[in-house]
């Protein structure tokens, strides 16, 4: 029989390996971001087994700090670089996840300029073959066809890198009001609708929906979390984030023949 020491070492031994075997990712918050946005993809990486760490390099928004969601994390002073290396730093860490990132500097990191504290962390995540996750406000919603081409183009480049741009809105909307009764049957309706045209709509509490989107993107697979198989059309094509995830989170895809 185990006596309380026994008991003591056991527990410790046991808690050194599950922080061992703890998946860390490094939440980069940054001022004029989506703060919402990065709330829903911070609860989606948790759901998956990581823990998140904080960077702030916050200095007008230090308010965000007190929302529940990153409250209870713990943070990371930016002064740490001056005691440990960017590399060293970063070997504790299986990703990056940036609150925002702009166009010109996306640009920089594409031409493999990487400076100031950002850049580096960056660089080095990527050396080592570890994904870097990056929402865009400003090049979400571009309507200018050759500019969002462009930016096609750039991400698919960045995304070679393992550098991932999210520029679409992938979070439901937060704390919504309900509906009258009413509203809620002719919003089905119109769905219905729509998937009698040959487009389908997810309804609420639908599993494993088929996606039949031309091209399947990221934000179509994060909206199906918590499936462990995804179900889409066999004309649809997936992009190479959407892909690259569902690959690092093991999810199947079942691809189904189109009706004639």
């Amino acid at each position: 029989m185990m006596d309380r020491q026994d008991e003591i070492v056991e527990e410790v031994l046991r808690r050194v390996k599950l922080y061992l075997g703890m998946k860390k990712v490094l939440l980069v918050l940054r001022d004029d971001s989506d703060f919402l946005e990065v709330k829903y993809l911070a609860e989606i990486l948790e759901g998956k087994g990581n823990t998140i760490l904080i960077l702030s390099l916050l200095s007008k928004d230090i308010k965000v700090l007190e929302w529940p969601v990153f409250k209870d994390k713990e943070s990371i002073r930016a002064g740490v670089f001056k005691e440990k290396s960017y590399r060293d730093f970063m070997s504790g860490f299986q990703g990056m996840l940036i609150s925002d990132l702009g166009c010109e500097e996306s640009r920089n990191y594409m031409e493999l300029r990487f400076r100031e504290t950002l850049g580096k962390l960056i660089f080095e995540t990527i050396k080592e073959d570890k994904p870097v996750y990056a929402l865009s406000g400003e090049m979400t919603g571009v309507k200018n066809e050759h500019l969002e081409k462009r930016m096609k183009d750039m991400k698919e480049e960045l995304g070679k890198m393992k550098i991932h741009l999210l520029t679409e809105k992938v979070s439901r909307r937060i704390n919504m009001k309900e509906e009258p009764e009413e509203k809620n049957e002719k919003k089905e309706k119109k769905m219905k609708a729509k998937e009698r045209r040959g487009h389908r709509v997810p309804l609420e509490g639908m599993e494993n929906p088929v996606l039949d989107h031309k091209f399947i993107t990221l934000a179509d697979v994060l909206s199906q979390r918590g499936q462990e198989e995804i179900r889409i059309s066999g004309s649809a094509r997936l992009t190479m984030e959407a892909s690259d995830y569902l690959d690092r989170q093991g999810i199947r895809v079942e691809r189904l023949q189109n009706r004639n």
